[in-house]
């Protein structure tokens, strides 16, 4: 076909985020060029993971720890498993962001917990059962539990905290944040 410029095609295969792009360079009269960057984009926007349960945050209680600049904190959390298979619960965790710094610490075993609503009573006011690490996840279930984490701050710091944040992680599975 006369008057028509040809074009040349090369593939070459790019892997991003776990999934494999196929990265397009062309070459024509008219100039040449690589079509990964688009198509890496699009892939990344239609392929982006995201977590398959979901959570929320309750009643937050807080204790000031005497003769210490430290709070204890009991944090009633809902988690839903939206997955067609049962998960667990690898790691929970909780951040405090007071507006100038980020402290975080792990939630307290089962064992500890118990211990700390015996010596601070007003600790398990709104208490529910311990949420642990290893706890399943049914699918298509919800399970609620309360997540007893410390911070070296005092009370009135802990009061006016910009956020709390519990991030539960299962096994194999992207995190679940909540956030108040």
């Amino acid at each position: 076909m006369a008057g028509r410029n040809k074009v040349a095609f090369a593939s070459t295969i790019c892997s991003i985020g776990g999934g494999h792009v196929e990265s397009i360079t062309y070459a024509s009269a008219a100039g040449s060029g690589n079509l990964s960057r688009s198509a890496a984009a699009a892939y990344a926007l239609t392929h982006r993971a995201h977590p398959l349960s979901r959570g929320s945050i309750g009643d937050i209680v807080s204790v000031t720890v005497p003769g210490q600049d430290m709070v204890m904190v009991a944090v009633n959390v809902s988690l839903q498993n939206n997955s067609q298979k049962p998960s667990w619960i690898h790691t929970i965790q909780a951040s405090l962001d007071t507006g100038g710094n980020t402290l975080s610490d792990d939630a307290a075993p089962a064992m500890d917990a118990q211990r700390y609503f015996e010596a601070f009573p007003d600790l398990k006011a709104h208490a529910l059962d311990i949420l642990t690490t290893e706890t399943r996840l049914n699918p298509g279930s919800k399970v609620a539990g309360t997540v007893v984490v410390s911070f070296p701050v005092k009370a009135d710091a802990f009061a006016a905290r910009k956020s709390l944040t519990v991030t539960v992680t299962p096994y194999d599975e992207l995190p679940v944040v909540m956030t108040k």
